[in-house]
């Protein structure tokens, strides 16, 4: 099951687009941010921040590329079994 962000269950993913990315919320943006500051450096190369990511669309305010979503994957899945 998705966790809320304020009332939604979508966990901060409002939609996909076409290319792989996604429009996010200010919540999972804090949250990529956070796991990134805490896992991005177990990556090679390391992850930068906010690089992948960038103002939404439809209203939202964060975009994140393919890219970032396979790494916030990655960081959710250390996060949870470390």
């Amino acid at each position: 099951m998705a966790s809320f962000d304020g009332n939604e269950a979508n966990s901060g993913f409002v939609s996909w687009n076409a290319d792989g990315s996604a429009n996010i919320t200010q919540g999972c943006h804090d949250r990529f941010i956070w796991l990134q500051q805490h896992y991005g450096a177990r990556f090679i190369p390391p992850l930068l921040p906010n690089i992948g990511l960038s103002p939404g669309t439809n209203g939202t305010p964060w975009m994140i590329d393919a890219q970032r979503l396979v790494d916030f994957e990655q960081m959710t899945f250390m996060a949870n079994n470390h």
